[in-house]
């Protein structure tokens, strides 16, 4: 499951919806015979999908009485079903063999989930085949983290607390690919393709490349991907859902990517960094968990820039490209990308008009610079062009 689809289904739950579901992906009322199930999977797939359902009791099933609930939304590769079996829910994960994932990240998602589960902080695997494509989990029935658990104290703590036993974790993972990986991954398909950047945009990108040192080191594993519809809470517990962009990484990435995408004010997300640590924050610090906010915030504008030119816009010249890009992004009216998580809007990269595409590129784009601005790294974006960027981290402790 590839990190930008990710990125969609996240936005696509930010109408906070409060019905039961597994993660971001709700129960859908039509369900399919297990023969069913089997016929419609790959020749590879139906040994492995028998013997993971085997494996729950250890005996033989009865079939006839096992039915599959497709769950909503999911990857164009992968599926995924709500089943009972002996008066308990499960979830049954497949990837098509033929589709894109990688085996060693198949195999990430699945050590990362099992470490969680180890612990209490990620559903239970129950089965799990050697190369990663089918993975049996038990069924959380609780809802996304929602506006309305975020009023509750008590559970942005144990948001906090979670994020301190994930990254207490030392498991061992076949790949590596940090945020810092996918946001570079993102600007060099975006200049291979020749769409168009504003025209800071380039040298905003220098001084992130060079933030990015004070987020490397003291790696710890991460889920990467902590948007709410990959929270589930259950009685007022969390449970982290969706591995696949599991990866050593600083922490603080996971904790400004969380306290970001949820929508959280300055004090639940210092409610939640102070059970992190255990400890009140030093100024440092916090300053360095709205850095890592902010960089969220240029992801999301590089996802969105990546589909925001057709192949013929793309034929047009790029100086006039650039100055309309200018041009919106200075407008008073862009909306934010603060807003959109807020307001729940979102746009489909792969589907909405490419100017829509384009202006909610732009809202985080402009989100990142407001809160730069807010933090006064504003211009030194232009020192370091000027070759005055030696202690411009100083104040962050990096």
């Amino acid at each position: 499951m590839s990190y930008f689809r990710n990125l969609v289904i996240f936005f696509l739950v930010l109408s906070w919806s409060s019905g039961t579901c597994q993660g971001n992906l709700s129960v859908q009322a039509k369900e399919c015979h297990f023969n069913k199930l089997i016929q419609e999977s790959h020749p590879n797939l139906q040994v492995i999908i028998k013997e993971g359902i085997g494996s729950i009791s250890g005996q033989s099933v009865d079939e006839d009485q096992l039915h599959f609930a497709p769950l909503g939304g999911g990857m164009s590769h992968s599926k995924l079903f709500v089943f009972s079996l002996e008066n308990h829910q499960y979830v049954l994960r497949i990837i098509d063999p033929r589709g894109k994932e990688r085996k060693e990240t198949r195999i990430k998602e699945v050590l990362a989930q099992k470490a969680a589960a180890s612990i209490g902080i990620a559903p239970e695997v129950i089965y799990s085949d050697p190369e990663g494509l089918i993975m049996i989990m038990r069924y959380i029935d609780g809802h996304p983290l929602t506006k309305r658990d975020l009023k509750e104290k008590k559970l942005v703590q144990n948001l906090g607390t979670t994020l301190r036993r994930l990254h207490q974790i030392r498991i061992a993972l076949p790949t590596k690919r940090t945020q810092f990986d996918r946001a570079d991954k993102h600007y060099r398909r975006i200049k291979e393709k020749g769409i168009a950047l504003p025209s800071n945009f380039s040298t905003l990108y220098d001084t992130y490349i060079q933030e990015t040192r004070g987020f490397t080191g003291n790696d710890v594993l991460c889920h990467e991907d902590l948007n709410p519809g990959n929270i589930l809470v259950q009685n007022g517990t969390p449970f982290l859902i969706d591995w696949t962009g599991a990866s050593y990484d600083h922490p603080y990435t996971d904790i400004g990517y969380l306290t970001l995408m949820s929508g959280m004010n300055q004090d639940q997300t210092l409610v939640l960094f102070e059970e992190y640590l255990e400890r009140k924050p030093t100024q440092d610090e916090l300053k360095k968990v709205k850095l890592a906010q902010a960089r969220v915030c240029l992801l999301a504008a590089l996802v969105w820039f990546d589909f925001s030119e057709t192949d013929e816009e793309i034929k047009n010249r790029k100086e006039e490209r650039i100055r309309f890009l200018d041009q919106q992004l200075n407008s008073p009216t862009l909306k934010t990308g603060h807003e959109y998580i807020l307001e729940g809007i979102v746009v489909n990269p792969f589907s909405a008009p490419k100017e829509e595409v384009r202006k909610f590129a732009l809202g985080f784009l402009k989100e990142y610079l407001i809160r730069r601005e807010e933090m006064g790294l504003e211009d030194r974006a232009s020192e370091n062009e000027e070759g005055n960027g030696k202690n411009e981290f100083k104040n962050l402790g990096i």
